[in-house]
């Protein structure tokens, strides 16, 4: 392991073996689909939950790190190789789901603003904890904000994560809206594909502290900085739910699977309730193009068709008046109607990105048939067949390409 870059403070504490109580601070981007970097903006700290193991609140650079929804942090693998390395990150999910309906009364705020309001309920008994994000929703009022301190139950200290007007005695709906841990179930982001969450940053530092005093010896020390790159909810109702997020250090960019997928939902950065989000489109053309909208179905058809058969037939000659006849074994043809199931199961794939001069599959985004007539039935010679049409549309690649050499189909080459 390398030597990191600690303070002396630290350093002693190490040689001297004095004791040490050991915590962690986690600063995690909350998945939206805004995204940031994509336009050269700076991610407002509203964005960010900040969370700790300690058994109290700390603060560090600004900002307070509270004790509630952490569950624990995996182990770091370090390597001397330049490669993607990850960790787990445990949150726990028990407030998943709760509200109350309180009578609130709040000044106006802006977008990072704090003050103290008022409701009629004690929210702490109501399961509601300092550090909780919660939603306030009501006639007229619709506003997100952090509970930084719980007076007396019925008196509360929150920052405004989106602004909202003054209120003033209005019932309204309080429910639990952290975004690390509703990310996975919340309405307002499409379930069907990862853009909202999708390398997101998170921070996580090492504390050392005097167990007596709470003092640090130092600054904290940086432990991994990453993206997310995996998410999921375990649900129990034996045990606690858990929502575990899988990192990845910045070294996963480089072997993530590149390119675009097949699906429309990611294609035209559809929302849960199917509506574009311009600022996760990778082109802006893109919101308007239904290209992918068949990408994922399958097609089923019994399509009819006219098959020629043989079996064999009798056939009698007869000479010298009838007197003497003879008989021989032919084969006879005869055209029969039948139906072909036909089953095409279509399904989202990353377009390749051509480099040089490649074999690729193609990948199929559409596919219908269009089903003739059909006249003939056995023993008819006359009738007509119209015949069936399979339409498909295939990808190639992602990106212009000069030329398509040539077309193989069934092991020969068409070109």
């Amino acid at each position: 392991m390398a030597l990191r870059n600690v303070d002396n403070a630290l350093k002693n504490a190490l040689v001297d073996n004095v004791p040490l109580q050991v915590y962690h601070l986690v600063k995690f981007e909350k998945p939206s689909n805004i995204n940031y970097e994509k336009n050269n903006q700076t991610v407002p700290d509203t964005n960010f939950v900040y969370l700790t193991d300690a058994p109290y609140p700390v603060d560090f650079d600004n900002q307070t790190y509270n004790p509630t929804q952490f569950g624990k942090v995996g182990d770091v693998i370090e390597n001397t190789e330049a490669k993607a390395t990850g960790m787990s990150l445990s949150l726990s999910a028990n407030s998943l789901g709760r509200n109350a309906i309180v009578t609130l009364t709040c000044s106006q705020l802006a977008a990072g603003g704090s003050t103290t309001a008022t409701v009629d309920l004690d929210l702490f008994q109501s399961g509601f904890q300092v550090g909780d994000e919660v939603k306030f929703e009501g006639s007229g009022v619709d506003f997100t904000a952090r509970l930084n301190r719980i007076r007396s139950g019925t008196s509360i200290d929150i920052t405004a994560i989106t602004a909202t007007s003054a209120v003033s005695g209005a019932q309204v709906t309080v429910t639990y809206n952290s975004g690390a841990i509703t990310a996975l179930t919340s309405s307002s982001l499409t379930a069907l594909n990862f853009q909202s969450y999708i390398n997101k940053t998170v921070d996580v530092y090492r504390c050392f502290a005097n167990p007596k005093t709470g003092v640090l010896y130092g600054a904290p020390v940086l432990l991994f900085k990453g993206i997310i790159s995996k998410g999921s909810l375990k649900d129990s109702a034996a045990g606690k739910s858990e929502m575990r997020w899988t990192l990845t250090s910045h070294w996963g960019d480089f072997v993530r699977v590149q390119g675009r997928l097949t699906a429309d939902e990611f294609h035209r950065a559809l929302d849960g309730s199917g509506v574009t989000v311009e600022d996760s489109l990778i082109k802006p053309q893109y919101g308007s193009d239904f290209g992918f909208e068949h990408a994922d179905k399958s097609l089923n058809v019994l399509a009819p068709y006219i098959q020629t058969k043989t079996r064999p037939k009798l056939r009698k000659k007869s000479s010298f008046f009838g007197l003497k006849q003879s008989y021989s074994m032919e084969q006879e043809t005869y055209k029969v109607a039948e139906e072909l199931d036909i089953s095409i199961n279509l399904a989202s794939k990353f377009i390749p990105v051509v480099y040089g001069v490649n074999k690729i599959e193609t990948i199929p985004v559409f596919a219908d048939i269009e089903l003739g007539e059909l006249g003939a039935v056995e023993g008819s010679t006359t009738g007509t067949n119209e015949d069936s049409t399979l339409y498909n549309i295939n990808v190639i690649s992602e990106g212009p390409i000069r030329a398509i050499y040539d077309v193989i189909i069934e092991g020969e080459g068409l070109v």
